[in-house]
């Protein structure tokens, strides 16, 4: 489902990265709660450098972090 979402929305998905790109830029450090797959964690690298903490705790959406070298942690 979360493949599909990012591989049809990729103008929001830019969008929401940009936004926030925007508004933080590369002086802060954002935390992406429930961050799924990492479209938008992956996203935001693109576009600052900057990798955000990533909180998922779904194992599936966990397995594809891992396989796109996004480090996330099960809790704060």
């Amino acid at each position: 489902m979360l493949l599909n979402i990012e591989a049809f929305m990729p103008t929001y998905n830019n969008f929401i990265a940009k936004i926030f790109a925007d508004e933080l830029g590369t002086s802060k450090l954002p935390l992406d709660f429930g961050a799924g797959i990492g479209t938008l964690s992956q996203k935001f690298v693109k576009k600052t450098g900057v990798k955000p903490i990533c909180i998922e705790i779904d194992n599936k959406n966990k397995g594809y972090l891992l396989e796109r070298k996004i480090r996330d942690f099960d809790d704060i």
